[in-house]
Order: C-alpha cells, then structure tokens, then sequence
C-alpha cells in the first residue's frame, strides 16, 4: 500500500472527512485531497503530526515503496556537508549517490546522514535524509541546518516574535535562535528519510 493510500485509509478508519484532517492540520483540504490521490506528497512536519493523530510511527509511511506512484528514478548526492557559497555544485561535493524514485511533483536536491539524535523519535540517528534546497520555509516545518563544525542536522523551525529558533525533539539539545546574518545556513527542507538503503 502506499502512502497515498495509507493517508486515505487512516483517516477513514478514524472517521475523519478530508476537510476534518486539513483542520487538523491546518491546511487547505485540497491538499489532503492530493495526497490521497498521489498528486502530490506530504512534507515531513505533516507526516509527524499525523502519525502522532492517527497513532501510528513515523515509519508507516514509509515502510513501503512510498514513492510508488514516481515517474524517474533520480541520482541523488549524498553530502557531509554544504559550502555555504557552492550550493549549486552540489554533485562536486557527493560523497556517493543513492537512487531515489522522485514523483513529478517531489523535489530532492540532497541526501545526507542524521548524526545525533535530537529529531528521535521523528528521524533516527543515521537515518538517511532526502531534503531539497527550498526558500520559502514555513513555521514548524523540518529544515536543514548547516551547524558550524558539525556538518548538516535537522531541527524544527519556530518563528517566535521576529526570531527564527531551531529546535529539536529531544529536550536535551538546547534551541538555537538563528541571527539575521546566519539565515544562509538554514539551508533546505528535509522532504523524507530511511533507515535502509
């Protein structure tokens, strides 16, 4: 089954109208109804607060082949990290390349390694995250950080009275607030990941 159809089927058995979870999510229900249809996919942040609505982990919706309904399969870069000033060259800095079946309407510029585990129990350590290189990011949302010396993470994103602070799940990592000036490395949107490859 996949997601599409898991989403479909969850929020039939909780006996929830599309427009019940679009609340839920506070979303337009027009996206609810293209992802039940396989038209479009949910961003992780969507995924996260579902499982945790419908009682399922995080992983039900991917356990599959999620991206069934994919058109090609695309060579993804897997990095380390991302100079800050060559983020177009990102295949100059690849590591290696994993396969990733990408639907027209899904965009993955990037793959790499989740280090720590401040996202558990959403993205667990080592897991591979798929992101794409976005400039709109919208509060809550799973973004890519470039962390100084550390390589690439993920948190949360809150934007807070004017400050943008990077939060993670696991109450033992401290928020960061980002300044105006290091805005640059927030560098993505983590799109999905996988603890296989």
């Amino acid at each position: 089954m996949n997601t599409a159809h898991k989403i479909k089927q969850l929020r039939k058995n909780k006996q929830m109208t599309q427009n019940d979870l679009a609340k839920a999510l506070q979303i337009s229900p027009t996206a609810v109804s293209a992802w039940e249809r396989g038209a479009n996919y949910p961003m992780m942040d969507k995924l996260t607060i579902m499982a945790k609505l419908f009682q399922v982990p995080i992983s039900y919706f991917f356990d599959d082949d999620t991206l069934t309904h994919a058109e090609e399969i695309k060579q993804i870069p897997i990095v380390s990290s991302l100079p800050l000033y060559a983020l177009e060259q990102l295949h100059k800095h690849a590591l290696d390349y994993v396969p990733v079946k990408i639907s027209p309407n899904t965009a993955i510029s990037f793959a790499f390694y989740v280090a720590d585990d401040a996202m558990e129990p959403i993205i667990p350590k080592n897991a591979l995250v798929l992101a794409d290189l976005q400039q709109h990011i919208h509060h809550n949302a799973l973004v890519v950080w470039q962390k100084d010396g550390f390589g690439l993470v993920v948190r949360r994103i809150k934007f807070i009275e004017n400050k943008i602070i990077l939060v993670a799940e696991q109450t033992n990592y401290d928020p960061v607030i980002i300044k105006e000036a290091d805005k640059h490395h927030i560098v993505g949107l983590a799109v999905s990941f996988t603890k296989k490859l």
